[in-house]
């Protein structure tokens, strides 16, 4: 702690200038010498070490439009709206048919030969 204050208030003192050797300034030579010394090991690695790139091939696809056309996909969903109506009329048939086969069965086991004659009324 002494030598801290003689240099801080005597920077230039006839003993200070004899003392040539600084221990912390021969640490940070030190220290400087390790990290070029590592730099230059990594540098070498680097370069010397050839890099091998993995390459994969992709099947080259067509190029497509980014936008369809305003009619282009207007046609497109009118045809979609018109399968999906024509599938939901189908199915809309079959359980038609399916409840007028089981309504005919049900007269077949009960024995009504016609709806209208068994409530009585006649067009």
């Amino acid at each position: 702690m002494i030598k801290f204050f003689h240099h801080l208030f005597n920077p230039h003192c006839p003993e200070c200038k004899e003392e040539k050797v600084c221990i912390s300034c021969e640490s940070l030579k030190t220290e400087n010498a390790h990290l070029l010394r590592q730099n230059e090991f990594l540098l070498s690695k680097l370069f010397t070490t050839p890099v091998v790139e993995e390459r994969v091939e992709i099947p080259p696809q067509p190029l497509r439009k980014a936008r369809l056309p305003f009619s282009v996909l207007a046609q497109k969903l009118e045809r979609e709206d018109k399968a999906v109506a024509d599938n939901n009329r189908r199915i809309r048939q079959e359980e038609l048919d399916n409840r007028a086969e089981s309504i005919k069965k049900l007269e077949d086991e009960l024995g009504i030969d016609d709806a209208q004659e068994s409530t009585g009324t006649k067009n």
